[in-house]
């Protein structure tokens, strides 16, 4: 079998001296990113790449990162929570990647032409990390039979994210958490009179609104709600 080669670009000296770009992945309205850094290459910036620095400390789900142009694509997988440098043997004269994770975050890259060792920082293995959450407390808020209750506003440009949360009524009811007033249900709950659910603490979301909705949450009856939850917005 005739196995294929190519040219990397690993430990060799680029002309331009030491230099990076930094770069932003926005995924707050879809799960997978192409990108291309060929201008950068074709305008001298950076005369190749060596090494990718991925902070995935903020992202309760793997980034999986492909490189591809090669006989066989390189992926490198940053777990959750975790930072780091990656090294990369990426073709000379390419560079096209594919950038796959979970909705609602938004992953800072570094693209280093020169080599770093690699390093990787973040949670101790087997620990449940919850991010840093906004936690709003609910006392007796009135609902009203079939309408429509704001939990929090949405913001240009961010998701909603629940994380934890228990819900008490004092009348019969379904509650309906939707993706702004009269959007996508994202969770359904139906109560009994003094009747309660909670969301477990988590790693991963709940559930997610989309970029600039608000959380809502429609009741069928009228009655009163107690309790609380933790959200992350950005």
């Amino acid at each position: 079998m005739q196995l294929a080669s190519f040219q990397t670009p690993n430990l060799a000296l680029p002309s331009e001296g030491s230099k990076a770009i930094a770069t932003v992945l926005d995924f707050s309205e879809t799960n997978r990113i192409v990108g291309d850094l060929q201008n950068e290459v074709i305008n001298g910036k950076l005369d190749f790449i060596q090494s990718i620095y991925i902070d995935n400390a903020d992202n309760p789900a793997n980034l999986d990162l492909t490189f591809i142009g090669a006989p066989i694509s390189q992926r490198i997988r940053a777990q959750p929570y975790t930072q780091g440098w990656y090294p990369i043997s990426w073709p000379v004269g390419n560079a096209r990647f594919v950038a796959e994770t979970t909705e609602g975050v938004a992953i800072n890259l570094i693209f280093a032409n020169y080599a770093m060792p690699y390093y990787q920082n973040g949670a101790v293995p087997g620990v449940l990390v919850v991010p840093n959450l906004t936690n709003l407390a609910l006392d007796a808020i009135a609902l009203g039979a079939g309408s429509d209750t704001q939990l929090v506003a949405g913001v240009l440009a961010q998701t909603i994210r629940l994380y934890r949360g228990i819900f008490s009524v004092d009348s019969p009811t379904v509650l309906k958490w939707t993706d702004g007033a009269g959007g996508t249900v994202l969770f359904t709950a139906q109560l009994t009179a003094g009747g309660s659910m909670a969301f477990q603490p988590s790693g991963i979301h709940w559930f997610t609104t989309t970029s600039g909705n608000d959380l809502t949450l429609n009741s069928s009856g009228a009655c009163n709600l107690y309790g609380g939850f933790g959200y992350v917005q950005n």
